[in-house]
């Protein structure tokens, strides 16, 4: 906060690309006692993060050191250099050497062809996305841009550096009778080789069209293996990564705006990586049957099985199929509200979320909002352990 301060003390400097600044977030989480996965849990949690941004002559760094606080655990402390790398010419080519985030395809609450370090989109805080260490090549026309690169996810731990899966794509975007078309191809040993298309088409000044589509040769979701053996608990960790074969992950939205500044944005996707209705109720199931036992003296037991079967809330999806109607209005004036509704038609489960956003003079920006959660009370949602959160966050971002 002192950065923050210090920002609107000396007010905005002139415009350019190098920046620092500071954002601190925090939200509340409501307990839901009835809820199936429900722990005693930590309520409230905070992002406490601090930001450079260098770019010249070709050269990118984006650098964040981040505290992160969590009720009833020790603070986490840690620095990540997000990107850095070379931009620069080789004969009519672009060469990007570094770490840099790619992201791609189209698509509001899920982008189906975002295939490099994949970006999870509905987070309410979330940390500021890394790049992947990576050479790209990248060539454009007037109409079109073909891109080529090959990345490494590079990690340190407490051995020392230690390399990912090596991995390729190859991405494709042209203009074909007033559609953005793009096409990619991706390779990386756990998904074998995927590849998709996605359109863009603005038939007129108010009207917006898109779709996306990607096919895996395989993916990995996880699945309860006590699901499929009929046992009830299971002494060590009962999650595992299965392997399946042929996914499809696709996306149809329309966003229509009209000129007071409202804008309506309905989207249906798909995610084969997602709980079939059959796999949710063989979770929920054994979930209702392990919490049947608290009492009987094998609490730490049942308590460590539901916090194992939890994990599944992580996915990007957590069942198949999604509906997601949004409501936004943008004044014009650096102020912009949104009501959201997501709905799983397959369990009737639902999401439903307020936010405000605003940009305060050239150096501040407040986010702020309630999520609730909600549906049938067999849903996937109903069963999360709290009701609603309650988040806001301030960043501000002085220019040097």
């Amino acid at each position: 906060m002192l950065a923050a301060a210090l920002a609107g003390y000396l007010g905005a400097a002139s415009a350019s690309d190098n920046s620092w600044g500071v954002r601190a977030a925090g939200s509340y989480n409501a307990p839901n006692p009835d809820g199936l996965f429900y722990l005693e849990s930590s309520r409230r949690y905070g992002l406490q993060e601090a930001f450079v941004t260098y770019r010249h002559d070709g050269v990118f760094m984006h650098a964040t050191a981040y505290q992160q606080t969590q009720e009833g655990t020790e603070s986490l402390h840690k620095g990540v250099l997000n990107e850095l790398y070379l931009d620069t010419d080789v004969g009519s080519w672009d060469l990007t050497f570094g770490k840099k985030r790619m992201e791609w395809g189209v698509g509001f609450g899920f982008r189906p062809l975002d295939v490099i370090k994949p970006l999870a989109r509905r987070e309410l805080i979330a940390l500021t996305p890394e790049g992947l260490p990576l050479v790209a090549l990248e060539r454009y026309s007037e109409t079109s841009a073909l891109t080529v690169l090959i990345g490494n996810d590079l990690h340190h731990n407490d051995e020392g550096w230690r390399e990912a899966d090596t991995e390729y794509a190859a991405r494709y975007y042209t203009l074909v009778g007033g559609v953005d078309t793009q096409a990619v191809l991706h390779r990386r040993p756990d998904v074998d080789t995927e590849g998709g298309v996605a359109l863009s088409w603005v038939p007129s000044d108010e009207l917006e069209l898109h779709a996306s589509a990607l096919y895996q040769r395989q993916y990995h979701k996880p699945i309860n293996t006590l699901t499929e053996s009929g046992m009830l608990l299971a002494s060590g960790d009962p999650m595992v990564a299965r392997e399946f074969e042929h996914g499809i992950k696709a996306l149809f939205g329309a966003t229509y705006t009209w000129r007071s500044g409202q804008a309506l944005l309905l989207e249906y996707w798909h995610d084969d990586a997602g709980y079939t209705r059959a796999e949710w109720e063989r979770l929920r199931e054994l979930t209702k049957s392990q919490r049947a036992l608290l009492g009987l003296g094998l609490d730490t037991a049942v308590n460590g099985n539901v916090l194992a079967s939890s994990r599944y809330l992580t996915q990007p999806n957590v069942m198949q199929q999604n509906w997601l109607a949004r409501w936004s209005y943008d004044n014009g004036e650096r102020w912009v509200t949104a009501l959201d509704l997501l709905y799983t038609p397959q369990d009737r489960g639902r999401v439903l979320t307020l936010s405000s956003t605003h940009d305060i003079g050239t150096a501040y920006n407040l986010t702020y909002g309630v999520r609730n959660y909600g549906g049938d009370a067999d849903s996937v949602y109903r069963a999360l352990p709290y009701r609603y959160i309650v988040y806001a966050s301030l960043k501000a971002t002085l220019n040097w």
